[in-house]
């Protein structure tokens, strides 16, 4: 008998034992859960379509002034026509940056300008020469505004091409674009370069060496018109 009482105390004190084991198991679970629901709260994925109409919700920008003379704060983002006139540009603009590649897409220019930004070799005035590779839509004009922001001078370069179809599409939306950015201004080449149909190779739309000096030199005076 005395063994038996014996045996049922020494069960008892191990289930009291294991039971407290438990209580303190899901004490710390429940310690832990609290601990991961706030690390969640921190890491959670910041939606990016929001942050870019957020950005655009900004109040309207002051009228940026520069002098074209310091064109080490002019940044040019393009294409393969302006990449032809590279060397023409900086003979106006000697210390401008200029990152241009032979069939870019204006999605393209996104990261580039991304990049340029973190390399802080962004200007306070950029010019855009984008649309000769294909159309684009007003999300990602908003996307490649949004990273150049409202306190930068923007130019935007429209389209010419004797066989390129999307042609008025592209620059109905660079219009639509410059109307909605009031920091967005419309260089118009398709006007200037219609009139010279000597500057193009056959194709059209690339620049020959005339057509490079014009080209250069048209967006240079451009900004007289706009400072």
């Amino acid at each position: 008998m005395k063994n038996f009482k014996c045996k049922m105390i020494v069960t008892v004190l191990m289930m009291a034992v294991l039971c407290s084991g438990c209580k303190a198991e899901e004490k710390q679970d429940e310690k832990d859960q609290r601990e991961m629901a706030q690390v969640m709260k921190i890491v959670q994925p910041v939606d990016k379509e929001e942050n870019v109409v957020r950005n655009m919700e900004i109040s309207e920008p002051e009228n940026v002034v520069y002098n074209v003379e310091e064109s080490k704060n002019i940044s040019m983002i393009g294409d393969s026509i302006m990449l032809s006139a590279e060397e023409e540009l900086q003979e106006w603009m000697p210390d401008c940056v200029i990152d241009a590649r032979k069939s870019r897409q204006v999605a393209e220019g996104i990261e580039v300008a991304e990049v340029l930004e973190q390399q802080k070799r962004l200007g306070d005035v950029v010019i855009i020469a984008l649309g000769t590779n294909g159309p684009f839509t007003e999300d990602t004009a908003g996307k490649l505004l949004a990273i150049l922001g409202e306190e930068r001078t923007i130019f935007w370069v429209n389209v010419y091409g004797l066989n390129i179809s999307w042609q008025d599409e592209v620059n109905e939306e660079i219009r639509q674009t410059a109307e909605q950015y009031s920091n967005v201004s419309v260089l118009d080449w398709k006007s200037l370069a219609g009139s010279h149909e000597e500057w193009f190779c056959e194709d059209g739309v690339h620049l020959n060496q005339d057509g490079q000096a014009g080209y250069a030199e048209f967006i240079y005076k451009s900004f007289e018109t706009f400072s």
